[in-house]
């Protein structure tokens, strides 16, 4: 509270109950400068800017409190939910306000449509972000996405399908992964089986409930106990 230079009465409030989180967020808000609040749309997973976008009162208390990409469409003079149309829908991790309460971020997750999960599109010209410069790159929480899929839809002719389906296989690929990582000499022999084995194991993970930033958080809390 007090970073976001709060009023300390205003976490009392909250802590009371007789202010929600939503309505303290927005009180950082100064829709009376603006009644339209630039809001940059920045993928959670990558750090890429995908799109501006505009946040009325309304779409901003309806995208904190349904959690997802919720804006005000100047064009349309209406709410405007991402994905309504295009079915490339956001999924708000995060928002944050700036020292002025002029202008907001919104970390999403760029969600792709499920025929076609490799592709999350943020831009109406079907590219993954409205500013040319801002190319996808690959992270291990947009394999956690495309396993997410798998997992949901399993797809047949499909080996992850397959590993989904069986705990001997999936335990018996994590042992013959990490023998070939252990016996690996070269360097493009250890990037290779390296690879391999981090595939099998978060497939077995995912499989068990355990998500990607999951263990990046296990990770990072041990990083600051040492």
């Amino acid at each position: 509270i007090s970073q976001k230079g709060c009023h300390a009465q205003i976490g009392m409030s909250i802590y009371q109950g007789t202010l929600n989180l939503v309505d303290a967020f927005k009180s950082q808000c100064d829709f009376e400068k603006s009644p339209l609040i630039p809001t940059i749309v920045q993928d959670a997973n990558t750090d890429k800017i995908l799109m501006l976008a505009y946040s009325s009162q309304e779409s901003l208390t309806e995208a904190l409190t349904q959690k997802a990409g919720i804006y005000y469409s100047r064009s349309r003079q209406q709410l405007w939910k991402k994905g309504e149309t295009s079915r490339y829908t956001q999924t708000l991790v995060q928002a944050d306000v700036d020292c002025d309460g002029d202008s907001l971020i919104f970390r999403v997750i760029q969600n792709a449509r499920v025929e076609n999960p490799k592709q999350p599109f943020a831009c109406h010209f079907d590219r993954y972000s409205c500013f040319p410069t801002q190319t996808a790159a690959f992270s291990l929480n947009c394999l956690s996405g495309l396993l997410s899929h798998r997992l949901a839809d399993r797809p047949q002719n499909s080996f992850t399908t397959q590993l989904f389906g069986s705990p001997l296989l999936r335990a018996e690929k994590i042992k013959e992964e990490a023998q070939e990582l252990i016996d690996a000499k070269t360097f493009e022999e250890v990037r290779w089986e390296a690879a391999d084995l981090l595939y099998f194991v978060l497939v077995d993970a995912k499989a068990k409930g355990v998500d990607i930033q999951d263990i990046v958080n296990e990770l990072g809390s041990r990083f600051n106990d040492n």
